[in-house]
């Protein structure tokens, strides 16, 4: 059924454990194999889901929904295709969210801790956002400097008084 840590055709690129069952994790790999397991990462619990719908390019981040363990987004490196998919049933099916985004690779991604239609990606030439979903994306802000962003991370600290 599954395939132990050894067995993966590629480095791993990303790991991330969901926030609604710490027992499903998702990896990602250097040559765009994306695994899951639901047992928590048991050596022989893990299932190949790109298979269905993923384009087999090198997956930069993978970020799972923080209140369904069935959704899954991820980003993907290279030119010439989409960069950015989301799952809602652990892998069986991909949709692809890179409508208008430019045809650069995605590094990361960050979801809206409030609203899961709220997503942001880096990009080799900025940050991008989507108020609905990823229907459609627009360049975050304005003045942002044309670079690499290879990390971000939603931070919900305590406002200023």
């Amino acid at each position: 059924m599954g395939k132990n840590f050894s067995g993966f055709d590629g480095k791993i690129t990303s790991i991330a454990p969901s926030q609604a069952n710490p027992d499903v994790i998702f990896i990602g790999t250097t040559n765009g194999e994306v695994w899951v397991t639901t047992e928590g990462g048991g050596q022989d619990s893990w299932t190949r889901i790109n298979n269905t719908g993923l384009p087999l390019r090198y997956i930069t981040d993978i970020e799972p929904s923080l209140n369904d363990e069935n959704i899954c987004f991820v980003t993907l490196s290279g030119y010439n295709s989409d960069h950015v998919y989301k799952t809602s049933d652990l892998g069986k099916t991909w949709v692809n969210l890179s409508n208008s985004l430019p045809n650069v690779p995605t590094n990361c991604m960050s979801i809206h801790p409030d609203d899961e239609k709220i997503l942001f990606v880096g990009t080799d030439v900025g940050v991008f956002c989507t108020y609905n979903g990823g229907v459609s994306w627009l360049p975050l802000g304005v003045g942002f400097p044309t670079t690499s962003v290879m990390d971000m991370q939603f931070y919900m600290g305590n406002p200023v008084n």
